[in-house]
């Protein structure tokens, strides 16, 4: 956990003072009573030597009553149900350490209720696709970017399809650079397809095998 130090440095009497500001709730909750983040979280301030540090009191929790945290791990509230929990969550404020586990930053990240998470929960595009490809800029659906690309063609394919041709025609270095990309496209789908599609590997290998045996006729005659 990323300063961690914090809280392990933190004065005792502080610790002390801080743990018993919370009010008992009938489902077990421990309500912290100090001031809380703009997110709803329960916070508090110590000084020392000089510099002022702030901390989540149900991490300060957490690690008095249950132990260090694990490299990579955060606190997650198991009294939290991202189903039914309406915002800004209560159980943010709760500093039960039985209430309080450890899990990946991630995994936490999923429970939180927040728009990022809800998006990432989706498994369809709005049209109801399912995500099947990722991408540098998140999840896509290909049903859906096939019909982008085709209404672009539409709209604007004639006139590209005629500059480049033109372009094709002019600039030696433009050509060479474009059929070299098709040869390297052609040679990557070869060996995508010829390692996944047994049907096509087989008739690879008939078609090279009629090669030989046609050269070979062709050097005895």
């Amino acid at each position: 956990m990323r300063n961690a130090i914090k809280y392990i440095d933190a004065p005792e009497s502080f610790v002390e003072h801080t743990l018993c500001r919370y009010e008992a709730a009938p489902n077990g909750c421990w309500l912290w009573t100090g001031s809380t983040t703009a997110d709803g979280y329960a916070q508090a301030n110590y000084k020392r030597e000089g510099r002022q540090f702030a901390i989540y009191a149900h991490v300060l929790s957490y690690m008095v009553h249950n132990g260090d945290l694990i490299e990579g791990m955060e606190i997650d509230h198991a009294c939290h149900d991202p189903e039914t929990c309406a915002e800004p969550c209560q159980h943010r404020r709760c500093i039960n350490p039985a209430h309080l586990v450890q899990m990946p930053g991630r995994e936490n990240g999923r429970r939180s209720g927040s728009p990022i998470a809800r998006n990432e929960a989706k498994t369809c595009c709005p049209r109801g696709h399912e995500y099947d490809k990722i991408t540098v800029t998140g999840r896509r659906c290909s049903i859906c970017d096939r019909e982008k690309s085709a209404r672009q063609y539409a709209l604007h394919g004639a006139s590209q399809n005629a500059r480049r041709q033109a372009r094709m025609r002019t600039d030696p270095d433009y050509r060479e650079r474009r059929l070299a990309n098709q040869r390297a496209t052609a040679r990557a789908r070869h060996r995508e397809r010829y390692a996944n599609d047994p049907e096509y590997r087989e008739k690879r290998r008939a078609e090279a095998l009629a090669r030989y045996h046609r050269k070979k006729a062709a050097q005895r005659g």
